[in-house]
């Protein structure tokens, strides 16, 4: 949707400060993610279509196809739910910005894309769930843009094997990626994100990408798909680091 037909940024650009989820009540169950995608400040339908040219109505609450995080103009996420989430407040001295200038991180346009779960195919189900946002005053904005990084394996890993343990699997953003960077980038907050088969997941970061200077800065050795909450970290990622993720997953169940 776009943001300027619902906050007034004509005074000039604004923070968003805090998200906030609001599941319906009632409808738990079935929602089983929400990701809010930014699309920029340039298009007015930046993600109008699926990957077969099918109309994706996104603003009319129906339609199927692939995420945007694979194609189109809506591939950065700003926030992320997942079952037993909270709320994201951000840093006091960071915002995701929002307005219609071409600066930095702007953004005008958000695209919420919500998966659900209808394991039983029950029918009728109608669904209101989304997400509440926080903005600074009218041309007021913090020191710093927020955006988010998403390192890992989208859909399911490959090869997975019926019936069998402790498979490890990792993806890896290396120097040559972090090498586009603009400059160094503090992390305040790791979002570690499995399905039901995952028992173990971490994150790995390598100075310098020195493998011998690995520092684990985010790690889960029980993991609970019931339970996925945003994780405080303070570090810093500088061009030529190297970033790993890590599963393990377990197909015994």
């Amino acid at each position: 949707f776009d943001i300027s037909k619902h906050i007034d940024l004509t005074s000039g650009d604004r923070h968003i400060v805090r998200f906030d989820p609001i599941i319906q009540p009632g409808n738990e169950k079935y929602v089983h993610h929400m990701l809010l995608h930014a699309c920029g400040t340039t298009s007015g339908s930046p993600y109008s279509t699926h990957s077969d040219g099918t109309t994706a109505n996104v603003c009319g609450g129906s339609g199927n196809g692939n995420s945007p995080l694979a194609q189109g103009t809506c591939v950065t996420i700003v926030y992320g739910w997942a079952v037993g989430s909270s709320p994201l407040v951000l840093p006091t001295d960071a915002g995701v910005r929002i307005g219609t200038s071409a600066t930095g991180f702007t953004t005008r346009y958000l695209l919420l894309e919500i998966h659900y779960d209808n394991a039983a195919r029950d029918a009728g189900v109608v669904d209101s769930s989304g997400v509440k946002m926080y903005v600074t005053a009218a041309s007021n904005t913090r020191t710093h843009d927020a955006a988010g990084l998403t390192l890992g394996m989208y859909g399911s890993p490959p090869n997975l094997v019926a019936n069998t343990p402790n498979q490890h699997f990792e993806a890896t953003c290396s120097a040559a990626c972090t090498n586009k960077f603009n400059g160094p980038v503090t992390v305040f907050g790791s979002f570690l994100h499995m399905h039901a088969y995952g028992k173990k997941i971490w994150t790995t970061h390598y100075p310098g990408a020195n493998t011998s200077n690995k520092v684990i800065r985010n790690r889960i050795d029980f993991w609970n798909f019931e339970f996925q909450q945003t994780t405080p970290v303070n570090y810093v990622i500088n061009k030529g680091d190297k970033l790993s993720i890590h599963g393990i997953y377990d197909l015994t169940q």
